[in-house]
């Protein structure tokens, strides 16, 4: 595991790194979700709030967007703070007793990506819709309220995630927004766990996040490459249809599996 730094930014991004240099496990731990309790999923909250904090600067993040810097750069700089955004949305989406986000904080996380999908088109895309989500939202009093969801309601938003991962997994031609779905659903499970990292740390955690960081980076291929044809006017995104791979549709259910649900 990696070794505890000084900030929760820092923490996440060190897990990631390790994640990123260490094989996933062949073998994955069974661990369920819906054994962290309410102290722990506060804390992860706490965690992802901090760490937002930590990396949404607006004057650097309009710095970089406004600058000659190469496509690639400013691709790099506004997916990390995108991902890091991601966190502090699946936790609101889990732990806090309302099960939604923000709209202003939400609409901000939608321009980051759109922006980022532009660079698909064309090398120079417009910046005005991000930059105005961005004053938009640094004018604003975003408070971090966070307001704990009881265990029941806990449960039964995971369980709502894994019915779709399962149901989704059963179909041969899945329509691009519902495979939009179940991958997002399952990118929320690998950042509660990466979460589980920081707060509760064990070996179980870091392992369980290596291989659902390691299968959403598959999924993520995969929606890219329908983001893709889609800007190049390709295949429009809507009527899009993704066919798993036995391998990828084998990996989800034993994922599912080893959480315990399934068999």
């Amino acid at each position: 595991m990696p070794i505890r730094t000084e900030n929760d930014l820092s923490r996440i991004l060190s897990v990631r790194i390790a994640a990123a240099e260490t094989e996933p496990p062949e073998i994955v731990p069974h661990i369920n979700p819906l054994s962290f309790n309410g102290f722990d999923r506060g804390a992860m909250f706490q965690v992802a709030s901090s760490a937002w904090q930590d990396i949404f600067l607006p004057k650097t993040i309009v710095s970089l967007v406004t600058s000659n810097a190469n496509p690639d750069t400013k691709r790099a700089g506004i997916k990390s703070v995108r991902k890091i955004g991601q966190g502090l949305r699946t936790g609101y989406k889990l732990f806090d007793k309302r099960h939604a986000v923000p709209q202003q904080f939400d609409n901000l996380l939608i321009e980051l990506g759109t922006y980022n999908d532009m660079f698909h088109r064309t090398p120079t895309p417009n910046t005005q819709p991000l930059l105005s989500s961005i004053a938009e939202f640094s004018s604003g009093q975003m408070v971090f309220d966070f307001q704990p969801t009881s265990d029941e309601s806990y449960q039964r938003t995971i369980a709502k995630r894994i019915n779709n991962i399962s149901e989704a997994t059963k179909e041969d031609n899945l329509p691009a927004p519902t495979f939009h779905t179940m991958r997002r659903n399952i990118r929320h499970i690998m950042e509660l766990f990466l979460l589980a990292c920081v707060v509760t740390p064990s070996n179980d955690h870091f392992q369980m996040y290596s291989h659902l960081n390691e299968l959403n980076h598959t999924l993520g291929q995969m929606q890219e490459d329908l983001v893709i044809n889609d800007m190049r006017g390709i295949q429009p995104y809507e009527s899009s249809i993704v066919i798993l791979t036995d391998t990828t549709r084998r990996n989800i259910t034993n994922t599912l599996a080893v959480m315990g649900f399934g068999s």
